[in-house]
């Protein structure tokens, strides 16, 4: 007499080898993590006529598993954004890369891509820092004790040329905070500005456990992929955690000798307040103030409302 089926089933399996959020794949040895944001944005200033909205939604997925060569990851971000003109949008893929070890490629931001930002208890988001998503092939070499050093060559353009542009950046993480210094040479923009190249700095200090503060630096010899459009520019925003549920923060960002119009100067003043209203769900308001010589000021700003996953 046969035995009657039985049933069986391979429970999902926690993973915590890189962190919180990922699982084991059933029947694999590879640790995925999916995860995201719904954003929604309402944004004024003085140049409208009205109020501005936006939503945007985005989807992270991170692949992860151990070789005899070190952490094999992949990583893709789709994303679409409707505002307020339109009803309907595309998804785009913002992000695609793999890597081994130290190394990886595919399509993500630069490696020059850092400012004001990178502040871990808020982030300014007035500041202006060059670069933008670009096809790449990297190496980050881990030097231990909080010192990383990277070289990535990068390309902007499509069948534009063999020559790639180049980006250096050494990183530094301590319990006092952190540098970040990073060099970049831009073969061509194609706008005719060729063989440029661009300097920036961004120190984080942690005061105490409530306030950080991040100061940015940045030349540039010319115009191109780069470029803020600026021959240099100075920046400084301080985070305060007032409490475990409010953020605010005060910062701006002066630029100086334009690229396009010699003598322009620009800056930036804004403040902003963040209240974790649950885990997961969080609202932001941002004011800001921005005056270039020649054109009259302008303030302007948005609430906006996050929920992350």
């Amino acid at each position: 007499m046969r035995a009657p089926p039985t049933l069986s089933s391979e429970y999902v399996k926690i993973c915590d080898v890189y962190g919180a959020g990922y699982y084991y794949i059933p029947g694999t040895e590879t640790c995925l993590k999916i995860s995201g944001l719904v954003r929604y944005q309402i944004s004024f200033s003085e140049d409208d006529d009205g109020w501005r909205k936006n939503a945007l939604g985005r989807l992270n997925v991170d692949a992860n598993s151990e070789t005899e060569l070190g952490t094999l990851a992949g990583h893709l971000r789709l994303e679409s954004s409707v505002d307020s003109s339109n009803t309907s949008a595309n998804v785009e893929l913002v992000h695609a890369t793999i890597s081994l070890g130290g190394l990886s490629m595919g399509l993500n931001d630069t490696a020059y891509d850092f400012g004001l930002d990178t502040s871990n208890l808020g982030g300014a988001e007035f500041d202006s820092y060059g670069g933008d998503s670009v096809h790449f092939v990297r190496y980050t070499f881990d030097a231990a004790n909080g010192i990383s050093a990277t070289i990535s060559l990068e390309e902007e353009h499509y069948d534009s040329d063999y020559v790639p542009n180049v980006v250096g950046a050494v990183n530094v993480a301590q319990g006092w905070g952190g540098l970040t210094v990073a060099v970049a040479y831009d073969d061509d923009d194609n706008t005719g500005a060729d063989d440029e190249f661009f300097l920036k700095g961004v120190a984080r200090i942690n005061v105490n456990p409530q306030l950080e503060l991040a100061l940015l630096g940045i030349y540039e010899s010319g115009n191109g992929f780069y470029s803020t459009g600026y021959e240099w520019s100075v920046g400084a925003y301080a985070s305060y955690k007032a409490t475990d549920k409010i953020t605010l923060g005060l910062g701006g960002q002066y630029w100086a000798d334009s690229h396009a119009v010699a003598g322009v100067d620009a800056w930036s003043i804004g403040g902003d307040v963040k209240y974790q209203i649950v885990s997961g769900f969080s609202t932001k308001l941002q004011v800001q103030y921005d005056d270039v010589d020649g054109v009259d000021g302008n303030f302007n700003g948005w609430l906006r409302f996050e929920r992350s996953f």
